[in-house]
């Protein structure tokens, strides 16, 4: 290696690297076009909880304004999922055709690489989830006129979008990471966000009631559960914590877990290449 290029990967800052992994990103078409359907999807999925409501509320549409709050989430659920599944995707395919071998030429520290790479996924994930929340937010005043909108609930509606949907990415993120494979990273998703919690809501209807509790607790603690909980800004349980924080405590507890093999397994990512 010259002595020009040890200057330049010596000068390398993390957020030049975070900059230009989101300008690769940003500067993809069809990456562009996934985030475009993945936001469309959401505020479809968002409007169309609107409509459901305001088909069976006597009022009409005036009825369907005090439900635009939960609508910001369902949209903001769909993006999140979709992100992260987008992400994880992204993740793997990185891994297996060699772009992250070529990446680690240019930026041979391998966290500062990681960590850069974790951001992109996470800033258009934020940038998604405002949007589609924020779509159906404009869709539900100009629908109802502004007047029945809880705006305390809609503002921390964004907020839980801006912060849930950019954490699901980085899980996602992280597990095509550890996984490697998109096959395999895929298995794992779908396992974590569908057969996983049918499994355990299975368990719940033929266990005895003593186990109900810890039954309870590890239907709570899937991935696709604690995003949606993490979410729900909107939910009242009694308890000492709400919906959302405790959704926010598993999620960021995963994102903990799988940080850490991901992390590992980045370590040695081309040396028995």
């Amino acid at each position: 290696m010259s002595p020009h290029v040890i200057e330049q990967v010596a000068a390398q800052r993390w957020s030049t690297v975070v900059r230009s992994e989101v300008r690769r990103h940003l500067g993809s078409g069809r990456f562009r076009v996934r985030m475009a359907v993945i936001v469309g999807l959401g505020v479809l999925a968002g409007l169309g909880a609107l409509a459901f409501v305001a088909a069976f509320d006597p009022r009409g549409a005036g009825g369907a304004a005090g439900s635009v709050p939960v609508a910001m989430e369902t949209a903001a659920g769909v993006v999140a999922v979709l992100a992260g599944l987008a992400a994880l995707s992204s993740a793997a395919a990185e891994t297996s055709d060699g772009t992250v071998l070529s990446s680690l030429l240019v930026v041979p520290n391998r966290p500062r690489l990681l960590t850069a790479r974790a951001v992109a996924p996470m800033v258009t994930g934020a940038v998604a989830g405002l949007l589609a929340a924020g779509l159906v937010l404009a869709g539900g005043f100009a629908v109802s006129g502004g007047t029945g909108i809880d705006v305390r609930l809609a503002a921390m509606s964004m907020v839980a979008a801006a912060l849930v949907v950019p954490l699901t990415a980085l899980l996602g993120f992280l597990t095509g990471t550890l996984a490697r494979r998109g096959a395999a990273a895929m298995a794992v998703a779908m396992g974590a966000l569908l057969v996983l919690p049918l499994a355990i809501g299975a368990a719940q209807l033929a266990a005895p009631p003593a186990l109900t509790p810890l039954l309870s607790f590890a239907l709570a603690a899937t991935p696709g559960v604690a995003v949606m909980q993490a979410l729900s800004v909107t939910s009242s349980q009694p308890g000492a914590l709400p919906v959302f924080v405790m959704g926010l405590g598993m999620l960021a507890a995963w994102i903990v877990i799988v940080a850490a093999g991901a992390h590992a397994r980045f370590r040695r990512e081309g040396h028995n290449a």
